[in-house]
């Protein structure tokens, strides 16, 4: 599974992308992968990022600096994919 945090409207909590995969696969992702979009990405390369299977999700309302934000997700993907 890929995710990429992303700070544009159509973004979802990273939660919600495993329980749709738990519910279409019947057990977690045994891998997962992310990025970040920084402000430099363009919504036409976003688009591409979606085309190539990656979710983008939110981080919450804090806006993380990206040393932060790494550090971020990799909690959030090992509280939920721990359970």
């Amino acid at each position: 599974m890929a995710l990429v945090g992303s700070l544009q409207t159509e973004r979802r909590h990273p939660r919600e992308c495993f329980r749709e995969f738990e519910a279409k696969h019947g057990r977690l992702p045994q891998t997962a992968g992310s990025g970040l979009d920084r402000r430099a990405i363009h919504a036409r390369r976003m688009k591409a990022i979606e085309a190539g299977g990656a979710q983008p999700v939110s981080l919450g309302r804090l806006v993380l600096r990206v040393e932060q934000a790494a550090i971020y997700c990799l909690s959030i993907l090992n509280y939920e994919l721990s359970r």
